[in-house]
């Protein structure tokens, strides 16, 4: 699985625009995206030094998330600053967005995909009433469940 994040709108140009208004906002607000990378990483960066190298430390942590978000050796405020810091960046309609998401699947292979920020209210129901039903339209999402009793049943399935 990969984690994703999602910008929707019912166009691109509005995706984008709702994707550069919260570039802003994270920018802006750095504290609460020191707590989410904090929560990913699973070690408290409210002390550590916003504007020197930002250095990785061993930890039991999504270690995926970690490497991405230091890998290019950017300070502590740049890697909070960045909106696509907690996965594959999608933005577009949800039926550009499905087929980029397609695409993705097939080149980077994987078994589905986790969503990430931003998530909202609204953005759950624009998944949910959008860009799932996209992604069930082209055989890439699951319409239902089978008879499987089990946990492992329905995760075999699919």
């Amino acid at each position: 699985m990969f984690c994703v994040s999602v910008t929707l709108g019912e166009t691109v140009g509005e995706a984008r625009e709702r994707k550069a208004r919260r570039a802003v906002a994270c920018a802006a607000e750095i504290e609460p995206r020191l707590a989410s990378l904090s929560f990913f990483g699973q070690r408290d960066l409210s002390k550590s030094p916003l504007d020197e190298p930002f250095r990785p430390a061993e930890t039991n942590a999504s270690r995926t998330m970690v490497e991405a978000y230091t890998a290019k050796g950017r300070t502590l405020r740049e890697i909070a600053a960045d909106p696509d810091v907690n996965g594959i960046p999608f933005v577009g309609t949800p039926d550009s967005v499905a087929a980029e998401m397609i695409e993705a699947m097939a080149e980077i292979g994987g078994d589905g995909l986790l969503f990430t920020e931003p998530l909202s209210r609204r953005s759950v129901a624009e998944i949910t009433d959008g860009l799932i039903p996209a992604l069930q339209r082209r055989g890439a999402a699951r319409k239902g469940y089978a008879s499987g009793s089990t946990l492992r049943d329905t995760l075999m399935e699919f």
